[in-house]
């Protein structure tokens, strides 16, 4: 494919402006009102009544013309002639637009670039924040709707425009997936989503693709999403296939945007310090308190196993957790620092300001997310001036209350600025930011878990800053790893509750003012001094955690091996962590339907490691203790990599 000179595209979009934009509706509504003022005018100088008049002259436009010679006269000519204008002009724009278009996907496919698959409300708001300046790749947008109204906005800010049938081959074969990096498939139908999918999938299969691509799928419904994922890594798939798989929707992005701007045990340290436990209120009866309540079974797992309950408000709490369970694979024995509970008030009631939940003191986080972002708007005010209005700190611990706003940005921002009466509150959620295109084909989730991955197992190598993107993509895209991946990505939403549990927070930095090699040295010096002491006292310095992963090696490969740490207990910060993250790891594949058996099986999702830590029992089971460490020994590198210099937030004191 060749590239447009600068000229070239001058040229098209002047001719495209000119015609399209601008001028279009006056020539086009000029000669129609010349052919109808003429025409009338002409018939009725023939004898004609003026409502025939009009409407023989509304005929031309259909081709309809009168007898040159025997039926006209130099009026009824005249608008013949600006009837044919009419249709000549209708006929030369579209063709301009049709060539236009053309035009413009072909030189975008020929380059890096997006597509978006749907015209919906998901893709607006992706392609709205979507800039393709500053060097971001071109968006093609594929849509059916010839009528939609909002492809011409996109038109003018230089994106491609195809109409057609995504599901069809003849669109589907217009496709360069050579230069394609990300797909966004948003159709408004879970099924035709996971089909388009597909379809991509096996085209990208057939044609022996070497390059990385992602495709970005919204999936409403968990069960379909769940079902996707296991349809994609069966084993007669060619293991080589290089496509990342990000399935989402929306409630499922405010609930990780949640939790990515407040942490799940609150602002303070008071939980993570102590064991003493906690509790949250979510209340809301919708989607979004499916995919809250998913979000904060992952992560909610703290150094002391602190019990976190969650108590669920709404008029008909106890069915809701029956169905929250139901949905989430939640089984209580299967969560022993996790609890939910039911409290059964209505929000319509007066008496649901003043009943005594609100006055607990170790309220985490109220969080208010039903579905319609009115009802979280006036509940939260609802509370402030009826329950917490007047109350001083002494009185009452304000937690932090925070709401779901889906559309209305302005008032998020300045709730969230606000540092006096509504200081405590906090919106999130809102659709501009939690479906941007940041968000959504956003790579720094992607980079943190693809080191994650490429970490597994191997040997610690804690000088290794800079990572062969070759090498990691090959181990990445193993399909028989697939479930790892996402068990990556899962431990990737944890690391700021890591960091926070070691008293350290992460900080973005320019790498033009530090090298990696400078980052990553920050970094360790920053964690090892808080673990040092553990270590030592435990005999797994840098030198002991090396030789242990050299059994890792000889454990797969079927030789003897030897178990050469394993906690006994859980004293120090050091032992604290390693359990913190098993525990994590042991949520997220129950959560997912993984079930626990002495005999390992993935297809099957069976795995014999389900287990607490201190039921392991057998060295098979020990060893792999080694990948807890890692979690969070490793931090230093994957933050460096990804940009992040690693600070001291409040030093932990170990309990």
């Amino acid at each position: 494919m060749t590239i447009e000179t600068n000229k070239q595209k001058k040229n098209h979009e002047i001719i495209y402006a000119i015609l399209k934009l601008r001028y279009k509706p006056y020539i086009l509504g000029g000669l129609a009102f010349l052919t109808i003022l003429f025409g009338t005018y002409g018939f009725i100088e023939k004898g004609g009544h003026p409502i025939s008049s009009i409407l023989n002259s509304i005929k031309m436009f259909g081709l309809d013309y009168p007898s040159l010679w025997s039926e006209t006269n130099w009026q009824i000519i005249l608008a013949v002639f600006f009837a044919i204008s009419t249709i000549s002009f209708v006929a030369i724009v579209l063709l301009i637009k049709n060539s236009y278009d053309k035009y413009k996907v072909y030189n975008i496919f020929g380059k890096n670039h997006n597509v978006v698959f749907g015209l919906g409300k998901v893709s607006l708001s992706f392609l709205n924040s979507y800039s393709q300046n500053n060097g971001q790749p071109g968006v093609v947008i594929i849509e059916s709707d010839l009528n939609n109204h909002n492809l011409e906005e996109f038109r003018k800010k230089g994106m491609g425009v195809m109409v057609g049938d995504a599901l069809k081959d003849r669109t589907l074969e217009k496709l360069n997936f050579k230069t394609m990096q990300n797909a966004v498939i948003a159709l408004g139908n879970d099924r035709i989503n996971i089909e388009l999918a597909k379809k991509l999938i096996d085209l990208y299969e057939e044609q022996n693709i070497e390059n990385t691509i992602k495709l970005i799928v919204h999936i409403q419904n968990r069960d379909l999403d769940i079902l996707f994922h296991q349809q994609f890594i069966l084993p007669d798939k060619d293991k080589k296939l290089k496509i990342d798989i990000k399935t989402f929707s929306f409630f499922k992005e405010v609930a990780y945007d949640l939790f990515e701007n407040h942490s799940v045990d609150g602002d303070t340290n008071k939980f993570i310090e102590t064991s003493e436990d906690l509790c949250s209120v979510l209340i809301g009866d919708g989607e979004l308190v499916y995919n809250i309540i998913y979000q904060m079974a992952q992560i909610s797992h703290l150094p002391n196993e602190n019990v976190h309950t969650v108590f669920i408000v709404d008029k008909d709490a106890e069915n809701l957790i029956i169905k929250i369970k139901k949905h989430l694979y939640y089984i209580e024995d299967n969560f022993p620092t996790f609890k939910l509970k039911a409290k059964k008030i209505d929000s319509d009631n007066l008496e649901f300001f003043n009943d005594e939940i609100w006055e607990k003191k170790n309220i985490a986080n109220i969080i208010i997310a039903y579905d319609n972002e009115s009802t979280n708007l006036d509940l939260a005010v609802e509370l402030f001036n009826r329950t917490y209005l007047g109350k001083s700190v002494d009185d009452i611990e304000m937690p932090k209350i925070l709401f779901a706003i889906y559309d209305q940005q302005l008032l998020a921002n300045i709730v969230n600025k606000e540092t006096g009466t509504f200081k405590n509150f906090y919106a999130f959620g809102n659709s501009d930011n939690v479906l941007s295109s940041d968000n959504l084909i956003g790579e720094e989730k992607y980079l943190l878990a693809k080191l994650i991955h490429f970490g597994y197992g191997d040997m610690y190598n804690p000088d290794v800053f800079a990572y062969d993107e070759k090498e990691t993509n090959k181990k990445w895209f193993l399909v028989e790893k697939y479930s790892d991946k996402l068990s990556s990505l899962a431990l990737a939403y944890h690391i700021k509750l890591k960091l926070k549990s070691m008293g350290l927070k992460m900080e973005k930095v320019s790498h033009v003012s530090i090298t990696k090699k400078e980052l990553l040295d920050a970094n360790r010096d920053t964690l090892l001094k808080v673990l040092e002491a553990d270590r030592k006292r435990l005999g797994i310095g840098e030198e002991a955690l090396k030789e242990y992963s050299k059994e890792l090696d000889k454990f797969w490969t079927g030789n003897s091996y030897e178990v050469k740490y394993f906690p006994k207990a859980f004293n120090t910060l050091f032992e604290k962590m390693i359990r913190m993250e098993h525990n994590r790891w042991y949520a997220y594949h129950y959560l997912n339907g993984w079930k626990y058996s002495e005999i390992k099986n993935k297809n099957k999702k069976e795995h014999d490691c389900l287990l607490p830590l201190k039921d392991f029992n057998k060295t098979n089971l020990q060893i792999t203790v080694i990948y807890d460490i890692y979690s969070f020994i490793y931090l230093p590198n994957y933050l460096a990599e990804a940009g992040y210099r690693i600070v001291p937030f409040k030093r932990i004191q170990n309990s």
